[in-house]
């Protein structure tokens, strides 16, 4: 005799005897079983583009070749922005939290994946691939001559903007 708890209920009582089942099918939990992150660069200039290439290997440790559409790729580690714009990643603007979740296309055990970073400094940045951890990419970003430039200016309007009202 069985109970069967179904949608917070609780069946009455089986009646006795045998129960048919079907079978039971096993669910990979996550075929994905080695992969590495790697960037184009590890000196970059702040809100310059570079390159994250995610590789997905195989158990004969050869890259995966079905490992293809869209999966959840995780950034976590980068310096938030105090203007709330720390960059973007995959087309996704990187969220002031410090983590990023983002929609990432593999095409055979392959994706590259845009990313900038206007925040300067070191960045250790961790990536999961469907919440599976594949490593870490150390970055330096430097300050970029064109961003200098706009926070400058920017510098400028706001000083500008105080000078205004304390005029009046």
């Amino acid at each position: 005799r069985v109970k069967v708890y179904d949608e917070h209920l609780w069946s009455e009582w089986s009646e006795a005897g045998w129960l048919r089942h079907g079978e039971i099918l096993k669910k990979t939990v996550n075929p994905l079983l080695h992969a590495s992150v790697s960037s184009n660069s590890t000196k970059l200039l702040s809100g310059h583009e570079a390159t994250v290439a995610i590789t997905v290997y195989a158990e004969d440790g050869l890259q995966n070749s079905d490992f293809n559409g869209l999966h959840k790729v995780t950034i976590t580690g980068y310096q938030t922005a105090p203007d709330g714009i720390s960059g973007q990643f995959g087309g996704s603007a990187l969220v002031n939290s410090g983590t990023t979740v983002a929609d990432i296309n593999f095409h055979q055990g392959i994706a590259e994946i845009p990313l900038w970073l206007n925040q300067t400094g070191q960045h250790t940045l961790s990536f999961l691939l469907d919440s599976v951890d594949i490593g870490k990419l150390d970055l330096e970003i430097i300050p970029s001559e064109e961003i200098g430039a706009f926070l400058r200016y920017r510098l400028l309007v706001n000083a500008k903007k105080v000078m205004i009202f304390c005029r009046l």
